[in-house]
């Protein structure tokens, strides 16, 4: 029988024994999973750049989030004629074609309804109504003065393909799902295994309503990754409609980068929306709302660089930081998504080798 002196040493050697069992574990998680967190203003393209991850490097959508995805590509849809046919008297453009007042009130009305109460395909009279619709001339002329109201990307590409998405026993495809749009809420993290790493991916909304529950996501950060939306450079925010989007992205970006908790940590700013940027430059001119400018009107290369400049000299005229990499982007382009992350990749890993394979030093 032991005595109590033995069963006590027993009993430290065993905790002992765990603790230094805890702490191996512990410092094999600090090497092989990297904390990545995305930031940016809202519609900034992050939650576009978790789904490109999910598609390029973790597993199929089951069927209940593609359901998922059906129904928020219906709301979409919906949304998207109600902000137009708002933006119509808004404006005061008037329709070219006769459309009915009945079936435009009923198409408009779904989106007070709600989209729960719609059947699982977009009704035929319904699609009628929104081919008739989005192809009047009164209607176009007002997208084309879409950055005078709320209107998301996608609406364009989705009343371009009403038909396809109206047959029955549609399934979302990829394009569609990643040009889907749903405000992020509170916090979502999106783990994937690359090479042996866990990548543990941190989302945040990006509207000002949801910057308050950051702070609780800020420590143990490998690398800061903030999307930027370079084709919002005549924009305003669905919040506050005197406050230019793009101004608003640069000083979000000031404010980060000074954050005490990311001096180590590096970041990376991907200007987001390459795509969009020159199509917008068709219509609009930077130099309007950025006087600055004195390149060519549609030059969307040399738009590019004027905004990258804009902010390289946040961080440079102020010396904060040297470890800021920048990347342009189309986060609906998935060849130009793994691409850069491959890229993103090298750079945290290098960044953090002695960590990754224990003995090399930096």
């Amino acid at each position: 029988m032991l005595c109590p002196v033995d069963i006590e040493k027993r009993t430290v050697r065993a905790i002992s024994k765990q603790i230094d069992k805890d702490l191996k574990n512990a410092r094999r998680k600090l090497r092989t999973e990297k904390k990545l967190l995305l930031l940016g203003t809202g519609e900034a393209g992050k939650t576009t750049f978790i789904k490109q991850m999910r598609i390029i490097h973790g597993s199929e959508y089951d069927e209940n989030e593609i359901l998922e995805f059906k129904k928020i590509i219906f709301q979409n849809i919906y949304d998207g004629i109600c902000k137009l046919g708002d933006a119509m008297e808004t404006l005061n453009i008037s329709y070219n074609s006769t459309i009915p007042e009945a079936l435009l009130n009923e198409i408009f009305d779904v989106t007070s309804t709600g989209i729960i109460e719609l059947p699982s395909i977009i009704p035929a009279h319904h699609v009628v109504g929104i081919q008739k619709f989005w192809s009047d001339e009164g209607i176009q002329e007002c997208f084309r003065r879409r950055s005078e109201f709320q209107l998301i990307d996608s609406s364009q590409y989705f009343l371009d393909n009403i038909v396809r998405i109206s047959q029955p026993g549609y399934k979302p495809s990829i394009d569609d799902i990643l040009r889907s749009r749903k405000a992020t809420t509170g916090i979502q993290e999106y783990p994937f295994d690359i090479s042996n790493i866990t990548f543990r991916m941190v989302d945040v909304g990006g509207q000002k309503s949801e910057r308050r529950k950051w702070i609780h996501c800020f420590e143990g950060v490998d690398a800061v990754m903030y999307l930027a939306a370079i084709s919002e450079f005549d924009q305003f925010l669905a919040e506050n409609e005197s406050q230019n989007r793009l101004e608003e992205s640069l000083n979000l970006f000031n404010t980060i980068i000074h954050y005490p908790w990311f001096l180590t940590s590096p970041i990376i700013l991907f200007l987001n929306k390459t795509d969009l940027l020159k199509e917008k430059l068709e219509i609009s001119n930077l130099a309007d709302t950025w006087p600055d400018f004195k390149g060519p009107q549609r030059d969307d290369k040399a738009a590019r660089e004027f905004i990258y400049n804009m902010f390289s000299i946040i961080w440079k005229q102020n010396q904060v930081r040297s470890n800021v990499y920048h990347h342009y982007t189309q986060a609906t382009d998935t060849k130009n998504i793994e691409i850069v992350f491959e890229i993103v990749k090298n750079e945290v890993l290098l960044r953090n080798i002695h960590e990754v394979i224990p003995g090399i030093q930096k």
